[in-house]
C-alpha cells in the first residue's frame, strides 16, 4: 500500500478564457501545511466602568480611578445631605483604599481598610458611628492587633459588680 504524500501546496491550472489557453497558476496550501494568519490587531484593554451601588432614595457622589479618589451614597435631608450607604476610596496607583457602609451619617457594619500593595490592613466593626472591634494586619496579611471594645465594656461590668458585691 502506498502513503499518501503531503504536499505544501498544489499548483492550479484554471483557463480564465474560452477563446485562448491561458493558464495561471495559484498556490493552494494542502491539509498538512501551516496557515499563517496575521494576528488581529491588540485593542486596548477597556476597563469596566465603576458602578457605585446605592439605596434608593439616595445618589452616587464621587469619581471612580482614574479620575478620582472615592465615590459614597449621600441621602437628602432637611438643608442638606448626609452619607448613606456604601463609601469606598481608592489611592493613587488605583488600588482600593477602603470601603465600608453609611447609615443615616454613621458608620456602620463592618469597613475594610487596605494597604497600598492591596493586602488588607484592617478590618473594623462599627455600631451606630462607634468603633466596636478592630483587626490590624501588616503588609503580608498577618494579624499584627486586635481590639475588642465590647468584651472590654462587659469584662470592666464585671469587675466592677464584683468589686460592688464584696465591699456590701
Amino acid at each position: 500500500m502506498r502513503k499518501p504524500i503531503a504536499y505544501k501546496t498544489a499548483v492550479l491550472a484554471v483557463l480564465l478564457s474560452i477563446g485562448s489557453a491561458d493558464l495561471v497558476a495559484v498556490s493552494v496550501p494542502s491539509a498538512h501545511a501551516e496557515i499563517n494568519r496575521a494576528a488581529p490587531p491588540k485593542e486596548q484593554k477597556r476597563q469596566k466602568k465603576y458602578v457605585h451601588p446605592c439605596p434608593a432614595g439616595t445618589e452616587a457622589v464621587g469619581e471612580a480611578p482614574p479620575e478620582g479618589g472615592s465615590m459614597f451614597c449621600r441621602q437628602p435631608i432637611l438643608g442638606g445631605y448626609r452619607k448613606h450607604g456604601n463609601m469606598t476610596g481608592w489611592y493613587a496607583n488605583g488600588q482600593k483604599r477602603y470601603e465600608g457602609e453609611y447609615i443615616r451619617g454613621r458608620k456602620h457594619g463592618a469597613w475594610t481598610l487596605y494597604h497600598r500593595n492591596g493586602e488588607k490592613k484592617a478590618v473594623e466593626e462599627w455600631y451606630d458611628g462607634k468603633r466596636v472591634k478592630k483587626h490590624r494586619f501588616d503588609r503580608t496579611g498577618k494579624v499584627i492587633s486586635e481590639t475588642d471594645k465590647k468584651a472590654k465594656r462587659l469584662e470592666k461590668r464585671k469587675k466592677n459588680r464584683s468589686r460592688h458585691a464584696t465591699q456590701h
